[in-house]
């Protein structure tokens, strides 16, 4: 059977195509409406950050303190400075003043009464009989109880010496050499020495040189 001849487009009735929408013409001349302005945004907030209140308490109270400190430090500062300038300064007459004050009160404490002494000039007498004899040079001094013994020595020296001469002529050798035999010797110079004595007295008699040859 011979194909029939297609003069018209078989149009599948399941691609037919939705009518199209009829576009209204604007009038010439006119522009199109613009679009309405867009609303600007508010810009978005930050979170605030939160404050820890006991950090900041800490640092107040910090400020508050170095800050009392440096004013208590700066006021003792001028305190001390205005004692420093009013401490008035030495003079040298009182430095030597405050030495010479212990020397005077040493001097005052330690008080020496010396004794009055007379010293003789050495005796050279010889000892003993012909055959055992010995030369013996003996110095003493006298203590005096008064200036005014040795005015009256003085004055009647050659006759003293001359008695105390012939006392230790009279002596034997060994009476110079045994200590206390020669302390009796002493005093018997002082004995002599009284009798030619009106004013005052000899005290002691200090042997203070002997040799014996």
């Amino acid at each position: 059977m011979a194909k029939k001849r297609r003069t018209e487009l078989d149009v599948d009735p399941a691609l037919e195509l939705e009518p199209e929408e009829e576009q209204v013409a604007e009038p010439a001349g006119e522009e199109p409406p613009k679009p309405a302005p867009e609303e600007p945004k508010a810009p978005e907030k930050s979170p605030k950050p939160k404050v820890n209140k006991t950090k900041l308490a800490m640092i107040i109270g910090g400020a508050l303190v170095l800050a009392v400190l440096g004013g208590f430090i700066v006021w003792m500062s001028i305190g001390v400075m205005d004692v420093e300038e009013e401490k008035p300064k030495p003079k040298p007459e009182d430095k030597v003043a405050e030495l010479a004050i212990p020397t005077a009160a040493i001097v005052d404490e330690v008080k020496v009464d010396l004794p009055l002494l007379y010293k003789f000039e050495p005796f050279l007498v010889p000892i003993g009989k012909k055959g055992a004899q010995a030369l013996v040079k003996i110095a003493f001094a006298v203590e005096m109880s008064e200036d005014d013994v040795k005015k009256e020595i003085d004055r009647n020296l050659v006759l003293i010496r001359e008695n105390i001469y012939f006392l230790l002529r009279n002596k034997s050798v060994t009476v110079f050499k045994n200590k206390r035999a020669l302390n009796r010797v002493a005093s018997e110079i002082a004995v002599s020495l009284n009798r030619s004595i009106q004013s005052g007295a000899v005290l002691n008699t200090y042997v203070t040189r002997l040799t014996i040859q």
